[in-house]
């Protein structure tokens, strides 16, 4: 390795020796005499020492500043001197030497005379009012070489009259020259803020003029100028050649410099006159054309334009010419020498185009600032052409992807210059174009150029973080990583660090900031290496932090994954950038994690300054816990690790508008209930859908929507952000998804579990019996099979000369065989591409019964075997001595054999088919007797209908016989009872099932129902109950209904037991839906069919059976046209008539009445002549009936009324949806009032009016009077003994009924005629019914419509034609609605009817005599009065949760609302008052309201069991069990979708009166315990009392928890589970209650203090996190002050204040709180006052002073001189504050220290003499910067010290530094 390290040392000097060089490695000094001359060098990359190699010509001063290396003074810097008293020439070399590496350099120095000097100048032209120019001096020695520094000497510099100045220097005067001071003049560098050297300015301070001086031009003319060396020996005579100097106007062409043109240029020269810094456009002032005069030389290259200045170039190139700009003054002055200003303009070609921008760095930009472009146009020597206005130039962005990126516009017309904004990064082009020169604006010259630029633009420079805060090294190690790495976004990537203090820190060159020495700021610069305009600065800053955070975010990761958990260390709230560099101590509580170590955290995501790196090993939580031990910070974080999310494919191919369902596993672990599992897919497209599976939220269905190729999707699964998770890891997994419109081949690929040699791709051989799916496999045209392709069409088909199987098609299909054998067709079709798959069915072996049962008297019973391959091989497994059976095998068929029984018993025969081995069956064969008869098939039948029932015989063990052996052997027979008219039964062989089932056919004959029963060899069955029904229809069969109605079915017919339910349906419920069982809603116009299936489980056949079905055609329509109807044209007076509306549609069909005719139109009627007639409502004192669709018309009068009615609606969009047209619908007819038929003198007589088949009972007939009927017609008869009369079905008749007098002779009066009177008696046909009601005024004037459940009273009347009342009909009149659930009527006779309303609601109650004209209509509108409040349960109905509280209410108000008049079922609570109920029951409840104390009406809504039952946190962060009976209370909300069981307008008031009653009676328990309840830690029950309630102040259910008496508890530390249980299976939330227990002191008697004891504590038992709740206070802090404790934290230290006056009445105590409990507790403080606080203390205090000061005076005046003299004391102060100490000589305990601190003293020092008093002198701050153990004390002093308490000692201490 020896040659390795000799390598090393000659490349390490190479290197060091090329980086150390010298400032200048040859000086020349002039030599004086007297004037010593210097020069300083500068050595680089060092630090050295000087030497000379000869000092007695050059001496060495080095020069600040200076550095101590290696122990010797060094400098960077040196002045040489050069000090020789030789005028020869001479030479010294001067060494620098770094005293590091030991390297030298040099420099050589010659000293020489001057022999010459000149003056060195930039310019002999000065311009008026222009800055002063410079000149300067330059001395040669005599080989012309040039000395580095002559600026020690003084020179004299000479201004000379113009004059013409030869070689010789011989001056002729010239007339008329200026005086050169009047042109020219001298200043000086000190008069001016040009840098000079201090040589200079000490030589123009004393007011000498050095080699630098300035000349300033004063007025026009010209001057000379010359200077020499002061000096009377050595350098006399030397001087300079006079420069001669012209002063004059700064007046300049624009352009001011030569031109290159193109052909057809327009120039236009301006003057411009420059002063100082500023330029002035003289061109147009009058004055320019008398002082200036610009000329073209020649018109080779165009012309020249005297006026205006402008030059026009001619037409072609390779021409010249010159334009000069003469000062005539300077011309005047100095016609000889003067040269005026010229440019040459020149005619050029183009040659090429180019462009420059004012960026830093050239096509380097920045995004977002703004660039000029300035287009350049060079010929083809590139030569610059002058850019004239007549140019045409253009810039463009020829990518059009780059317009979108760029801003670019122009600033001038001639396109030479454009401002350029880019916006985004990237490599860009811009294109140039010259077009031509315009002439007149045109285009003139043909020839065009163009160039193209590319060009970089970066993002602006941004360093993050921005400021970086750096805590302080906890470790002496070296790092060799960096600590905190800078990132740096925009610009190029290539950069360059510096750092402003590498004190404070050190940078890299990629950006890390390495090391942190002192606690300081400094700054980082960083700049772009491509160009300094992209820079930007970072400041830092090094710190001590003082807080510390593990942020949980993120705090779960994926087990393949590592977990970057971030730190948060903060100095004064601020945050630290990075922190990797200290030392963390990670502890980990199990093995779920393992700690890998600490990186720098690059993105400070989270504010976090480091991150722990943490790999997972398992699945699980755990709890890690890091500690910084030099800070004494401390935190801890819950960590978790999962799988990551998975699914079942990764690639899907489907169809458009085909599904699939993924599924998921795996993911982040969810700590709530999975059915809060969200999944998230992005990106949102809509070609696919997907949704998550309500049932199960771990399957997601995905959908195609619209084509899409190659999709690609992620799915993620994310935990909600909390406290302890501040940023859920999502975990995703990618899908592929393709959808396609079509596929491109399609196979069928059948499902078989074992292999068959006769399966081939187009054929297959499979069991009759089982199910056989068949795949659908579709390709595209890559041959990836589809996924799902089940949005498009699939046709399969079955084709086979027998039924032998079903199909269902789906993917797989089924085909499902019917057990027969055979070969079908599949065929398949799937967008015009078939495939087709020839299947047959083989049957497993076939037997017709597991258990063969022979008869014992058979002879040979048949065994057919189906299906199987036909070759089958027989095993039994009984004895060969004594067989039960013997086989016979069929010569015909292999398939059949018989068995021959020869005993009772039982055994096995094994079939087993031998081309099919796996194919067997076992069947038991019995041979036995007759057990019992068993029936199968469907007892409830329709009318005129046949069936088949099967009858088997088993025997006792149910297995079944050969009936078709034994048929003949057992006779079977039937029987029938009750009915058996109903039923013909028939045996029927040929519809046998099989062998063991034999059929019998049954006719139904008649309704009703009958029993069968079948028997043989004295073997009966069970009695079988028949049912015969009619064929069910629905009513009505066909409607024409408008948009809005409600309409119920009925049914007819159909069975009528128990078990069966009809099923409706609609065909388009866009038109009529179905709203609840037999109710439906029309909606819009058009045409649906209504179906009503009747399904129930058939006894018999114990199946479900549809027992029949009926549809009904339902036509929507609008109205087209009314017509008014009236029964009558001619009426008598006073008579009522109805009058009805009937509405028709455009196919004139009449439109149904229903509810739509009540609630959305109006018919508005009206009289010609209302003195004729008035409209009655059909029910009285109900003004809305008015406007019905049906009315009551009045006769008043003879005469003729004609009647209209005109049909609206509510609105116009009811207009636009009922009426076929906008135009208004109305109607009118014409009504005769007819006079009374009256005849003379036969007033008495009178009609009766019969309907035909009708009877009517005379009544009230006198004793002696008689009827008789004077009628030749048979149709009326009289019945004397019924007093009856009696019509037949003739419709028209008439007799005469005479009352007779059965009078006699004996009677006084005399009767002139036996006939008393007389009736006549009509038998005519009805010709309208009608109807009267009316509601009582009491009722109508709470009610606009009939109440529910009111008895409404209606009267229904029969009319003739003429409007007369019939006495007696036999018309069956019969009522009904199209919705019956709402209304019920009933009839105690033919006329008087009861109408209830059910429910709220508008319908219409028909009454129907048979008759076309013996119709009428009753409209109902009703109404309970109720305001049911709305619930979230369900937006359509009224429906409340058990527990819900109503307060219902009622629009009904009399005089009895504060009454009790609410009243309920059983299933609730009601407050009979208010009317607040509450639920406890589910199901139908019904709500009652009473006035005049009869329910005049009621409600039903219905009640059902809460789905989901919810406990909330309310505003109780925690439980307190420090105050008795203290209440806290947590609300109980029942319902998944509720947020209050409280509903409608409910007032304390109510509730309050509620719950006095009772009312509200909570029907679910509350559970309180602890969570980690152990036996040693108290109950819940013993602290807290927790009971159900109705909260008043919450409004709401709730658990009420009560605090009991206290328990010492303080230190139990857990948390409280409080839970809700109902008796319905229904379980809440469980709800977790911080538990806070109240604090316990160690003392709770008083505290004493004293003097001599001044210290005591306070030690407060609570829970470790109360700490900065507990607050300690002293009533007094004057006399006592409380301290929190240094160690413990919860030990409170009480201290006596040293000198307080303890002589205070008021009493002394500590207030300690806990402010988050309240908890308070007071201790009395005790002090022990002194003796001399007393008054008698104070006496006999003063009496012992006195004493005291008598014996000192006494000593003194008896004092003996002392032998030797003391000699002062001598003290040092310390301060100018001295606080004095007096030590007594003796020993006495002293209570001020403590003998355990006692330590030497060593400053102030005292000199003392025996027995006298020390002093000693210190001050406060001497005294405060002394710790405690190293109290003051004299070595000298003797007293000795009590043992007290480490506490009263540093107490003490306090009182003695305050």
């Amino acid at each position: 390795m020896g040659w390795l390290e000799y390598l090393f040392v000659l490349v390490f000097v190479h290197f060091t020796s090329a980086a150390i060089r010298m400032s200048q490695p040859k000086i020349l000094l002039p030599y004086h005499p007297r004037i010593e001359t210097n020069f300083t060098l500068e050595a680089t990359d060092g630090c050295f020492l000087w030497s000379s190699s000869r000092p007695d010509l050059v001496r060495i001063e080095p020069v600040e500043p200076f550095a101590i290396k290696n122990g010797e003074k060094c400098s960077l810097h040196a002045n040489i001197i050069a000090h020789t008293k030789q005028s020869l020439r001479s030479s010294a070399t001067v060494y620098a030497r770094d005293v590091l590496t030991g390297q030298s350099v040099r420099c050589d120095v010659i000293i020489d005379k001057i022999q010459t000097i000149e003056i060195v100048y930039t310019t002999t032209r000065l311009y008026l009012e222009d800055a002063p120019e410079l000149f300067k001096l330059r001395a040669h020695d005599q080989h012309g070489s040039t000395f580095s520094s002559i600026e020690h000497f003084p020179y004299e510099w000479r201004l000379l009259n113009a004059a013409i100045v030869d070689d010789r220097s011989v001056k002729k005067s010239t007339s008329g020259a200026l005086d050169a001071t009047k042109v020219i003049r001298i200043l000086r560098l000190t008069d001016s803020s040009y840098e000079m050297s201090e040589t200079v300015r000490n030589l123009e301070s004393h007011g000498s003029l050095s080699y630098e001086i300035l000349l300033e031009g004063l007025r026009t003319g010209s001057a000379f100028v010359q200077a020499e060396i002061i000096d009377s020996d050595l350098y006399h005579g030397i001087r300079t050649k006079p420069v001669r100097l012209s002063v004059s106007a700064n007046v300049q062409f624009h352009p001011s410099t030569d031109v290159y043109l193109l052909p057809y240029s327009r120039l236009p020269f301006r003057l411009y006159q420059i002063k100082r810094h500023e330029s002035t456009d003289i061109t147009d002032l009058p004055s320019t054309r008398i002082l200036y005069e610009v000329k073209l030389l020649n018109n080779d290259a165009g012309t020249l334009d005297d006026r205006t200045l402008v030059f026009t170039a001619t037409d072609h190139a390779d021409e010249q010419s010159r334009v000069e700009l003469i000062d005539r003054n300077m011309k005047a002055i100095d016609n000889d020498t003067y040269e005026p200003t010229s440019l040459m303009i020149r005619i050029v070609n183009i040659g090429y185009l180019s462009a420059i921008t004012n960026s830093t760095r050239p096509w380097i930009f920045q995004v977002g600032t703004n660039y000029l472009v300035t287009v350049e146009i060079f010929d083809v020597n590139g030569r610059k052409i002058y850019p004239t206005d007549n140019l045409d130039l253009s810039a463009s962005i020829p990518n059009e992807l780059h317009k979108t990126c760029l801003q670019l516009k122009s600033l001038y017309q001639n396109g030479t210059q454009y401002v350029l904004r880019p916006n985004c990064q990237g490599r860009f082009e811009l294109e140039f174009r010259l077009n031509g020169v315009k002439n007149n604006d045109i285009i003139e010259m043909p020839i065009t150029a163009s160039s193209k630029q590319w060009f970089e633009v970066y993002l602006p420079l941004s360093a993050r973080p921005k400021r970086v805060l750096l805590p302080e090294k906890t470790t002496t190690k070296e790092m060799k990583t960096p600590s905190c790495p800078i990132k740096v976004l925009g610009g190029s990537g290539d950069y360059t660090f510096t750092s402003r203090d590498t004190n404070v820190v050190t940078v890299s060159p990629t950006g890390d900031l390495m090391e942190q020495t002192s606690l300081n700021t400094t700054t980082v610069d960083i700049f772009d290496q491509k160009s300094p305009e992209l820079n930007a600065t970072v400041s830092v800053q090094v710190v001590q932090p003082d807080e510390f955070h593990l942020f949980p975010c993120p705090v779960e990761t994926d087990l393949n994954s590592i977990l970057y958990l971030p730190i948060q260390l903060f100095y004064k709230k601020q945050t630290l950038t990075c922190c990797s560099h200290l030392d963390f101590d990670v502890f980990i509580d199990n093995n779920i994690f393992q700690y890998q170590g600490i990186i720098p955290s690059d993105e400070h995501t989270n504010q976090s300054c480091a991150l722990l790196v943490f790999k997972p090993l398992k699945i699980g939580v755990t709890n890690i816990r890091v500690n910084l031990k030099k800070f004494n910070l401390q935190q801890s974080i819950h960590l978790t690790s999962y799988e990551h999310l998975q699914i079942n494919r990764q690639r899907l191919l489907l169809t458009t508008k085909s599904q699939y369902t993924l599924q998921l596993s795996q993911g982040p672990i969810h700590s709530h209930d999975q059915e809060s599992i969200k999944y998230e897919i992005s990106p949102s497209d809509s070609h696919v859908q997907f949704t998550q599976d309500s049932s199960n939220p771990n399957l997601l269905h995905i959908t195609c929507l619209k084509s899409i190729q190659n999709g690609h999707f992620e799915i993620s699964k994310q935990n909600s952000i909390t406290k302890q998770n501040l940023c859920p890891i999502k975990s995703t997994v990618a899908i592929d998804i393709t959808c396609q419109s079509n596929i491109h081949s399609l196979a069928l690929e059948p499902v078989l579990d074992s292999q068959c040699p006769l399966t081939t791709r187009d054929y297959v051989v499979t069991y009759f019996d089982e199910v056989l799916p068949v795949k659908v496999l579709a390709y595209d045209e890559n041959q990836i099979p589809f996924d799902n392709f089940t949005s498009l069409k699939l046709d399969c088909s079955i084709k086979s000369h027998k039924n032998l199987a079903d199909l269902h098609v789906q993917n797989p299909l089924e085909i499902i065989p019917k057990h027969k054998s055979g070969k079908i067709l599949l065929k398949c079709s799937v967008d015009k591409i078939e495939q087709q798959l020839e299947i047959e069915f083989i049957s497993d072996i076939q037997l017709p019964n597991p258990i063969k049962l022979i008869y014992i008297n058979e002879s040979l019973s048949p065994l057919e075997i189906s299906s199987g391959s036909g070759y089958f091989k027989f095993q039994t497994n009984e004895l060969t001595t004594n067989p039960l059976i013997h086989l016979l095998m069929s010569e015909d068929s292999s398939r059949l054999v018989y068995i021959k029984p020869l005993n009772y018993g039982r055994t096995t025969l094994m079939i087993i088919d031998q081309c099919l081995p796996s194919s067997r069956k076992q069947l038991d064969v019995i041979v036995a007797d007759l057990g019992h008869l068993k029936i199968s098939g469907r007892s409830r039948l329709e009318l005129n209908t046949t069936t088949l029932i099967y009858i088997q015989a088993m025997d006792i063990d149910g297995n079944l016989f050969n009936l078709t052996n034994i048929y003949d052997m057992i006779n079977i027979q039937l029987e029938q009872s009750q009915k058996p008219e109903i039923l013909f039964i028939e045996y029927e062989p040929k519809s046998n099932r099989d062998h063991y089932t034999l059929a019998y056919r049954i006719h139904t004959l008649d309704i009703g129902r009958t029993n069968v029963k079948f028997s043989a060899l004295n073997v009966k069955s069970t009695s079988i109950e028949f049912e015969v029904y009619p064929k069910l229809r629905i009513e009505p069969r066909e409607l024409n209904v408008l948009p809005l109605s409600t309409i119920q079915f009925r049914i007819i017919g159909g069975s009528q037991l128990p078990g069966t339910t009809i099923e409706w349906s609609t065909n388009d419920t866009k038109i009529v839906d179905l709203e609840s069982s037999n109710i439906f809603k029309t909606k819009q116009i058009g045409h649906a069919v209504v179906q009503a299936k009747s399904v129930g489980i058939d006894p018999l056949l114990g199946q479900s059976v549809v027992y029949g079905e009926d549809s009904c055609s339902v036509y929507v329509v609008q109205i087209h046209s009314i017509r008014l109807h009236t029964p009558t044209v001619e009426v008598l007076p006073n008579k009522y008539v109805p009058l009805t509306v009937f509405s028709y549609d455009d196919r004139k069909q009449p439109i149904v009445v229903t509810d739509v005719f009540l609630h959305s139109l109006i018919f508005t009627w009206s009289l010609s002549n209302t003195h004729l007639a008035q409209i009655r409502p059909i029910i009285g004192n109900i003004s809305s009936y008015t406007r019905a669709f049906v009315t009551n018309m009045e006769t008043l009068r003879t005469g003729h009324v004609n009647i209209d009615v005109r049909l609206t609606t509510n609105s116009k969009s009811l207009t636009k949806l009922l009426f076929k047209s906008s135009h208004e619908l109305s109607s009118s007819a014409a009504l005769t009032v007819l006079e009374s038929f009256y005849v003379n003198h036969f007033d008495e007589t009178r009609t009766i009016l019969l309907g035909p088949n009708s009877r009517l009972n005379l009544y009230h007939i006198p004793n002696d009077v008689t009827l008789e009927l004077s009628s030749t017609s048979k149709h009326i008869q009289y019945e004397s003994d019924t007093k009856t009369l009696i019509s037949d079905q003739t419709s028209y008749d008439e007799a005469v009924l005479y009352m007779k007098y059965r009078g006699t002779k004996r009677d006084k009066k005399s009767v002139s005629s036996s006939i008393v009177g007389a009736y006549l008696v009509q038998v005519k046909p009805i010709h309208y019914l009608l109807l009267q009601s009316y509601l009582p005024q009491e009722t109508s004037a709470l009610f606009s419509s009939i109440p529910v459940d009111y008895k409404l009273p209606l009267t229904v009347t029969y009319h003739d034609e003429l409007g007369r009342r019939f006495d007696a009909t036999s018309v069956l009149l019969q009522t009904f609605s199209y919705r019956s659930d709402m209304i019920s009527s009933n009839s105690n006779n033919t006329q008087n009817y009861e109408i209830i309303s059910l429910k709220n609601g508008s319908n219409v109650l028909v009454f129907d005599g048979g008759l076309e004209h013996l119709r009428a209509y009753l409209p109902v509108q009703s109404n309970s009065g109720f305001l049911l409040p709305k619930t979230s349960v369900s937006p359509l109905k009224q429906t409340y949760y058990i527990n819900d509280i109503v307060c219902f209410e009622s629009n009904l108000y009399n005089d009895e609302s504060g009454r009790d008049r609410w009243t309920g079922d059983d299933g609730m609570y009601v407050d009979s008052k208010y009317g607040i109920a509450q639920m406890i029951m589910d199901g139908e409840r019904h709500l009652h309201l009473k006035i005049d104390g009869q329910t005049i009406t009621s409600e039903r809504f219905q009640v059902q069991v809460p789905n989901d039952m919810k406990l909330y946190k309310g505003t109780n962060d925690f439980l307190y069990d420090g105050e008795e009976g203290k209440v806290y209370s947590y609300p109980v909300i029942f319902g998944a979708s509720s947020t209050t069981n409280l509903h409608g307008s409910c007032h304390r008031e109510g509730l309050e009166h509620a719950q006095s009653n009772r009312v509200l009676r909570p029907t679910y328990e509350c559970h309180l315990d602890f969570v980690n309840n152990t036996s040693t830690q108290p109950k819940a029950s013993a602290l807290f009392k927790t009971q159900a309630v109705f909260d008043l102040d919450l409004m709401s259910w709730a658990c009420q928890i009560i605090s009991k008496s206290a328990h010492d508890s303080s230190t139990y530390d857990d948390s409280l589970r409080l839970i809700v249980q109902t008796p319905y299976q229904t379980a809440s939330n469980e709800l977790i209650i911080p538990y806070q227990p109240r604090f316990k002191l160690s003392s709770l008697s008083s505290i004493y203090l004293s003097e001599e004891h001044p210290f005591n504590s306070i030690h407060v038992s609570t829970l470790p996190n109360n700490e900065k709740y507990l607050q300690l206070e002293s009533s007094d802090p004057s006399i006592v002050r409380v301290k929190k404790n240094a160690t413990d934290p919860f030990l409170y230290d009480i201290e006596l204040r040293h000198g307080a006056k303890t002589n205070t009445q008021n009493p002394i105590y500590v207030n300690i709180k806990n402010t988050l409990t309240g908890q308070t507790q007071r201790i009395p403080i005790k002090v022990q006052k002194r003796f001399i606080d007393n008054p008698i203390g104070r006496i006999l205090a003063s009496l012992l002073l006195c004493a005291s000061l008598a014996l000192i005076v006494y000593g003194l005046a008896n004092r003996k001189p002392p032998v030797t003299t003391t000699p002062p004391v001598i003290t040092k102060p310390v301060s100018s504050s001295p606080r004095v100490l007096h030590s007594p000589p003796t020993p006495k305990r002293h209570l001020l220290f403590d003998e355990h601190h006692a330590s030497p003293f060593d400053t102030p020092t005292t000199i003392q003499h025996q027995d006298q008093p020390v002093v000693r002198l210190y001050s406060a701050q001497d005294v405060r910067s002394r710790s405690i153990a190293n109290t003051p004390r004299s070595a000298i002093s003797n007293m000795t010290l009590p043992i007290t308490d480490d506490r009263d000692i540093r107490a003490r201490y306090q009182r003695l530094y305050e």
